[in-house]
């Protein structure tokens, strides 16, 4: 017999047909598998929507805020409170109120601090100042004007005052950048004081990420990767300023030098205050020209105090907002400007990494 052949009986079997009724139940059969393989495949989509309380049974609700992405639901974290930081491109007093729309300086510096106090963390997102967005044109008078795609930086000029500037550009962050998202707090400091802020903690020792060259107006500074350079008041703020209008991307390298300075500002402020706990109260005071906030000294020093007991790690802890730089394009004031495109999907994912907690379905811990 060849392989693979099977030899067939020479005894005769008799055929049997399967009476009706057992054509019957065997339909009856399949239909109620398929029934229950579907009930299961309902039962496990719907508790990845919801959550059960282990030992009652019961079905709880997710938070009616709660985001669902890419297969995954957030709930909001509770414990976090969000303060907007605004370096302001300014020579007046920042709490000048005669100043008019359009001549109350640009934000060249937009920071997002992002506290939990419960998990201990700290993130500070960097929006880059050229990033396009609507903003709303004020007249001298006060009055609102038209709306414009412009930078993000030049919406704080238009603020009636500064208070009203700062509302603006939150507005801006919390309905076109991160939808929903509730800023707690406020604090704008004009940048030609930000010398007397690093004199008053001793100097600033920051390592750079990147090669970094100062071309700008003559100079000829460079600055080395690895390398730790310690900056009093002025070379700091030479360090944390300076950009070549004419070298496209500039505004984007100074961004990125920017978050080297704020990881070495980071550690040297908490030292500082560590070591004087009074230091708050001081900074505050030689501050008090240039800087506009809704906090007063005794919240700034709770503030200062849960900052810096915080895990601060640098490569997850500053995030510049992801993006594409894009052509330069011509304002009302007939000057070109760099624009930045954020890369949306990305900054979406920021926006649950930083405020939302991911469900898993009992604690909502990360």
């Amino acid at each position: 017999m060849k392989k693979g052949l099977v030899k067939k009986s020479n005894r005769s079997r008799k055929q049997k047909n399967m009476p009706r009724w057992g054509f019957a139940f065997f339909g009856i059969f399949v239909i109620g598998g398929l029934l229950i393989a579907n009930y299961l495949f309902l039962k496990n989509v719907f508790a990845d929507m919801q959550m059960s309380d282990k030992g009652a049974g019961a079905i709880v609700e997710l938070p009616e805020d709660s985001l669902f992405y890419q297969g995954k639901a957030y709930i909001p974290n509770p414990d976090v409170t969000t303060f907007l930081f605004l370096g302001i491109d300014r020579k007046t007093e920042v709490d000048d109120d005669s100043l008019t729309p359009m001549l109350q300086g640009q934000a060249d510096t937009i920071l997002l601090a992002v506290l939990d106090a419960k998990r201990g963390t700290i993130k500070v997102i960097s929006i880059p100042r050229d990033t396009m967005v609507t903003i709303q044109h004020y007249d001298p008078d006060g009055t609102p004007s038209v709306t414009d795609e412009e930078q993000i930086c030049r919406q704080y000029a238009y603020g009636k005052n500064p208070q009203h500037a700062e509302e603006m550009t939150e507005r801006i962050i919390t309905e076109q950048i991160f939808e929903g998202v509730t800023v707690d707090h406020y604090a704008s400091l004009n940048l030609v004081a930000l010398p007397t802020l690093i004199d008053d903690i001793g100097g600033v020792k920051v390592t750079m990420a990147e090669d970094y060259a100062n071309t700008s107006d003559g100079a000829n500074q460079t600055y080395e990767a690895g390398r730790v350079y310690t900056f009093n008041g002025a070379a700091a703020t030479e360090f944390v300023l300076f950009r070549d209008m004419t070298e496209y991307g500039s505004m984007l390298t100074r961004t990125e030098r920017q978050r080297d300075f704020i990881e070495g500002f980071y550690h040297d402020a908490k030292a500082a205050i560590k070591e004087d706990p009074t230091l708050i109260a001081k900074i505050y005071e030689d501050l008090k020209n240039d800087l506009h906030t809704d906090l007063n000294v005794a919240e700034a020093a709770s503030v200062a105090t849960a900052a810096i007991k915080t895990n601060f790690v640098p490569q997850d802890s500053i995030v510049i907002l992801p993006g594409t730089l894009g052509d330069e394009v011509n304002f009302w004031d007939q000057m070109p400007h760099q624009t930045y495109d954020l890369d949306e999907e990305k900054t979406y994912q920021i926006m649950l990494d930083t405020w939302y907690l991911k469900w898993d379905g009992d604690t909502g811990e990360k």
